[in-house]
């Protein structure tokens, strides 16, 4: 016993309810950060891609940071480098790759393209096993073509797609804007995108979309 009453310490201990709650918790969370990374990734090095499609489309996203690089001056390597940041303060957190016909079909930043391409090589490969043949179809009076999963006369439309979220305009962001599309649209607000990599499929009616979750990226969610 100390001398002192007072220098004796509290120990507070949970009730038996409170206690297995966060054990439970605690155990989720570090199951699946396990199983994240317990699935082997679906992403392929460019020199892997085995479909022709995603080939064009891959080198289609080479030209895009081409393109940005001379009009801006800012290096794809460095800013690959660096740390990103919102709002954006780089053009390659702004500039976004829209496909062409006989590509992928996407509209996404750089970075979310490319992981697309990878992961649409894989897919096509994954939809092949299963008797189900990826289609291009060229959209009327557009430079772009539907990419549709089709079987025994059926088919469903997919693509990716990196989603956006309106914000006030600045002088920056303008400035930004300017520098890759040399002009700015002039509204009050501007759609950054979000760094949210998506794949949006169904049909004109109806659709689905399965994104990132907070464990499980969707490299991941699409290789199961």
């Amino acid at each position: 016993m100390l001398e002192f009453e007072n220098h004796n310490p509290n120990i507070h201990l949970p009730d038996e309810g409170t206690a297995a709650t966060r054990e439970q918790m605690s155990l989720m969370q570090k199951l699946a950060k396990r199983a994240e990374r317990a699935v082997l990734p679906v992403l392929r090095d460019p020199q892997q891609l085995k479909d022709i499609r995603c080939i064009k489309t891959y080198q289609a996203i080479l030209e895009r940071v081409k393109e940005l690089e001379l009009r801006t001056g800012q290096s794809y390597k460095e800013y690959k480098a660096g740390q990103r940041s919102f709002p954006p303060k780089k053009v390659f957190d702004l500039a976004m790759f829209v496909s062409g016909q006989e590509q992928i079909q996407m509209s996404a930043t750089i970075d979310n393209a490319l992981r697309a391409v990878a992961i649409a090589d894989v897919v096509i490969e994954r939809l092949a096993e299963r008797g189900i043949d990826v289609v291009l179809a060229p959209i009327h009076n557009s430079n772009s073509s539907e990419m549709r999963a089709v079987k025994d006369g059926q088919y469903f439309e997919f693509r990716f797609w990196e989603p956006s979220t309106k914000a006030t305009r600045t002088n920056a962001l303008t400035v930004l804007e300017r520098s890759f599309n040399n002009y700015s649209y002039g509204y009050d607000t501007i759609m950054l995108p979000r760094n949210i990599l998506s794949v949006l499929y169904g049909g004109s009616y109806v659709s689905s979309t399965v994104q990132t979750k907070v464990y499980v990226k969707l490299e991941h969610i699409l290789s199961t």
